[in-house]
């Protein structure tokens, strides 16, 4: 009796509240629910036991799950409704893992869960604190604290069910609620705020912000977004300019098939009609290829050029082609510049490089063009240079790009 701690005198079923948990313990998850739903029975009214039972649950059917499933959404369901959001429950851990499940899940009706059951949780008492600890080998690792994990979820799930001003809303309370994040959370939150100005038709907010994201992540996507509020906003030129930016970045053929399809009608408009009939080769190719839903309209138009659907080379041979034309649009008028290579990082994947001009230009090994193998301190290299944005001194810098690795 001593061992004891003076408030579980007051407690009641002390030693079945400690048997149950020697049961989780020890994995015996079911025997676990099982007497907590007996004692539960007993003694109705008693948050003791509706936590054990919650508990009980929570390592039966949510520890550890990552996908949607009726048993984990039964489970969370009478977890939420067994015990209250605070430190003796498991009502933020099993709230959280159905979210981040619903969040990865994509489904319209997960997207509607998502938000019914984020609004069950009080956003302003979850910990701002990353978890830490580390491995058996040692390595230190770091996951989003509970808060940027919701925010997470919850401005992905507004943005993609069209609430457009909530979403907002909820993204600059978190970039204002929380100063450390983990997995590039605030980028991602800053991204959603650009795309949730951009259909609120704030179109120069999205501009201005999607230009400091580009600085932080030259990504297709980002140039592509740009490109669409260029042209809401009528400046074709520059939509061009975005366009060429983000057909040239990394990423999958297949996964731009909206911009070789917004490329094409650019051209049109500009009254380059073979130019963008070869866009729109690229873009049937892929469909085609990917068994995916040709319009009629886009269909008729090709073949009014005298294009045929059967006679259409393969996705990649087209894209090759065309990578050589964005490449030269994008840097047509520019030099290439000269230099030698003056350091390679660590991480073997970027570098530096001195420019003839005296200046140092940051290069990565994936905008290598030629001679990738042949890659050396001191090797001479010509380039093309875009302004880029050092984020470790927080200043504008210069980079290399479409390098060419000389012997």
């Amino acid at each position: 009796m001593n061992a004891m701690k003076k408030d579980d005198l007051q407690r009641p079923g002390v030693d079945v509240l400690e048997e149950i948990k020697g049961l989780r313990k020890s994995g015996q998850c079911k025997e676990a629910e099982r007497l907590a739903r007996l004692e539960l029975e007993k003694n109705p009214g008693s948050s003791f036991f509706k936590n054990a039972l919650a508990w009980s649950l929570y390592d039966k059917c949510v520890r550890g799950k990552k996908e949607v499933s009726q048993e984990l959404e039964s489970a969370v369901k009478e977890i939420l409704s067994l015990c209250v959001q605070d430190r003796y429950s498991p009502y933020v851990r099993a709230g959280l893992a159905l979210l981040r499940a619903y969040g990865k899940d994509g489904a319209e009706r997960s997207r509607r869960a998502a938000l019914t059951l984020g609004r069950r949780l009080d956003s302003s008492q979850l910990s701002r604190e990353a978890a830490q600890w580390k491995r058996a080998d040692g390595e230190q690792m770091v996951l989003p604290s509970d808060y940027e994990a919701y925010c997470s979820v919850m401005t992905k799930a507004l943005l993609e069910t069209r609430q457009y001003q909530a979403c907002l809303d909820l993204a600059e309370e978190a970039l204002l609620g929380q100063e450390s994040w983990q997995n590039n959370g605030d980028f991602w939150l800053q991204y959603r705020q650009a795309q949730c100005l951009k259909e609120l038709g704030r179109l120069e907010e999205s501009r201005d912000l999607y230009k400091v994201l580009l600085r932080q992540k030259a990504e297709w996507y980002l140039h592509y977004n740009l490109m669409e509020v260029e042209l809401q906003q009528g400046c074709l030129e520059e939509a061009l300019r975005q366009g060429l930016a983000a057909a040239l970045a990394f990423g999958d053929a297949d996964k731009k098939v909206k911009l070789f399809m917004a490329m094409a009608n650019m051209y049109k408009k500009m009254g380059e009609a073979t130019t963008s009939l070869e866009h729109m080769s690229l873009v049937l190719a892929l469909r085609k290829e990917h068994n995916w839903a040709i319009k009629e309209e886009t269909l008729r138009y090709f073949e009014a050029q005298g294009g045929r659907l059967e006679e259409l080379p393969s996705a990649e041979l087209l894209a090759a082609k065309l990578k050589r034309f964005w490449r030269d649009e994008k840097y047509k008028g520019q030099e290439r510049m000269q230099g030698v290579v003056l350091r390679i990082l660590p991480s073997g994947k970027d570098g530096l490089i001195r420019g003839a001009d005296g200046r140092t230009y940051y290069f990565r090994k994936a905008s290598i063009l030629e001679g990738k193998s042949q890659l050396a301190l001191d090797r001479p290299v010509e380039f093309y240079s875009e302004p880029s944005y050092d984020k470790k001194r927080d200043r504008e810098s210069l980079a290399a790009v479409q390098v060419k690795v000389l012997a």
